[in-house]
């Protein structure tokens, strides 16, 4: 959640308790107040809008939550009486449209295969309503759509200007690398759209390319570097058209390597891990 997307310190300082409180059900305003380095009573009164903090003690918050100097800057310049009009300025200096990583927790909460494929599917069309989604992929229920809706809005991926949804972030990049249930059914789930991709996407709208061959088990992390070269090197290139109005389809690309024989005169005791 970043600062940059609130006009009003309080409202932003409330998300971040709700936001905590949801992960953590026992941590409350005191462990918050705690961790902001004031006294429980002072925050309560800034979050019901009986007070309201001065620079030094939003400069002290802005350290305590490892905010960079830009957002510090900002959060500070929300306490002018002018903060409407400061909060715009400020914008306008800091490059808030950069991608950026998801952390662990936000990633397993947006881990289905749907999740990202309704993200990118707002980048080519303009989306008022679950229905609109609803009709490109009709085999998810309205009930998840709208779920996934939600939580693009509050992990801050999602806002609605003008009455339609809208990306926030040009791109985010999700944890590969992690062994966790969350994220092998991630990659289950693109396998099995690849699957069908084979017999329902008419040949002309699908790349399809097979390699086998030999490598020293010390050389695998050679394969995962080219890999992510790769993907770096093609997200950077087609980054530009992202936002154009020809975009009308959305392409799902699965890159993968992984062993399938093993040399007899090798230990078997602990193969490689695979590639994703």
């Amino acid at each position: 959640m970043k600062i940059f997307n609130f006009d009003d310190y309080k409202e932003y300082l409330g998300r971040v308790l709700e936001e905590r409180n949801n992960r953590n059900p026992s941590y409350t305003l005191r462990a918050f107040s705690r961790d902001l380095g004031i006294s429980p009573s002072r925050l309560s009164e800034i979050l019901s809008n009986k007070g309201n903090l001065s620079a030094r003690s939003a400069a002290k918050i802005a350290d305590r939550l490892n905010f960079s100097e830009d957002e510090k800057a900002y959060l500070i310049g929300l306490i002018r009486p002018d903060r409407s009009t400061m909060a715009v300025k400020l914008r306008q200096t800091v490059d808030t449209s950069k991608h950026e990583n998801l952390n662990f927790t936000t990633f397993t909460k947006i881990c289905k295969w749907y999740h990202l494929a309704i993200w990118n599917l707002f980048f080519i069309e303009k989306i008022q309503s679950t229905d609109q989604v609803l009709a490109h992929f009709p085999e998810l229920a309205p009930e998840a759509i709208h779920e996934t809706i939600k939580l693009f809005v509050r992990y801050d991926l999602l806002e609605v200007h003008e009455g339609f949804y809208q990306p926030i972030k040009e791109k985010i990049s999700f944890f590969y690398d992690f062994k966790s249930e969350d994220i092998q059914k991630y990659h289950l789930d693109f396998i099995d759209l690849a699957k069908q991709s084979v017999t329902q996407v008419d040949v002309d709208h699908r790349f399809l390319y097979n390699l086998i061959f030999p490598m020293s088990r010390a050389n695998r992390n050679l394969i995962n570097d080219r890999i992510r070269k790769f993907v770096q090197d093609f997200t950077d290139e087609i980054k530009p058209l992202r936002d154009t109005q020809e975009n009308d389809c959305l392409y799902a690309m699965n890159l993968q390597a992984f062993p399938i024989a093993y040399s007899q005169s090798q230990d078997q005791s602990s193969p490689p891990e695979s590639v994703n």
